[in-house]
């Protein structure tokens, strides 16, 4: 009976670790395209769980009998998860809302791209930011910060312990602050290039009324505004670097404000 007992605490150990991993990853940027199939998530969660399960040491082990407290302790990890993924999605959200911004001012509105992972259109500006955020985030293994980040939960919160509070959501909050916050630094010098191009040619237009200047300000906006982009770029890869350096400490940060 002992060895039993003992396996199904082992089971419900592994089946805790198994919602956790599942709820974080579900709402991640990365994992939430629709375009991956449902069953390579499941094999992906599973095999994190198998990865974690050995290495992990509860003191406390989940309860799976009870049903209502059952539901209680899975909301609050779907809470969790909810707000992890978030945390981190807003990050790549702020740097596509950059770029859109960027992409309506250069007179590219209407050159939308269709975007696999929203499976709405979007600006090419918008896109081209967004994969060169993806591909850098995954070049110094940013990836690899949020799966060390998923592993220190486990001995931050306890199974099941994750309560909603005052703090956790000013902590959220702030997120989304940060979020339109990466957007203006990423779009202000651009934007400001742009505006200057438009007054530059309102007095060209003031000075030489013969010259079509609504002709020419389509194609001068764009080429300024691929010049500055480019410009700009190792500016922007450096920012990016930056930002994603606070994604851990972020999530390790909602995670401690959550178990109090």
């Amino acid at each position: 009976m002992a060895i039993l007992n003992y396996q199904v605490d082992q089971i419900s150990i592994f089946m805790f670790i198994f919602l956790r991993v599942t709820f974080i990853l579900m709402f991640l940027p990365l994992f939430d395209n629709t375009n991956i199939p449902a069953l390579f998530k499941i094999g992906l969660c599973f095999a994190m769980s198998v990865l974690f399960y050995p290495v992990l040491k509860f003191t406390e082990i989940p309860n799976f009998d009870n049903g209502i407290p059952l539901l209680v302790g899975v909301a609050s990890e779907i809470v969790m998860g909810l707000g992890i993924g978030l945390s981190v999605k807003l990050v790549f959200t702020g740097i596509q809302m950059g770029g859109e911004l960027v992409g309506y001012q250069m007179g590219l509105s209407m050159a939308n791209v269709f975007d696999p992972t929203t499976g709405s259109q979007s600006s090419i500006i918008a896109e081209i930011q967004y994969i060169a955020a993806i591909l850098v985030f995954l070049a110094i293994d940013g990836h690899h910060w949020f799966f060390r980040a998923v592993a220190d939960s486990f001995i931050l919160m306890p199974p099941f312990g994750f309560q909603v509070n005052g703090a956790l959501t000013n902590e959220f909050l702030s997120f989304t602050v940060e979020m339109f916050v990466i957007a203006i630094k990423i779009s202000a010098p651009i934007i400001v290039a742009l505006l200057f191009t438009d007054v530059s040619l309102g007095l060209i237009a003031r000075t030489v009324p013969q010259m079509n200047v609504f002709f020419v300000a389509m194609p001068v906006k764009i080429i300024v505004g691929v010049l500055f982009i480019g410009w700009l770029f190792p500016l922007f890869i450096s920012y990016l670097i930056s930002i994603y350096s606070k994604i851990g400490i972020n999530i390790v940060t909602f995670i401690k404000l959550g178990s109090t």
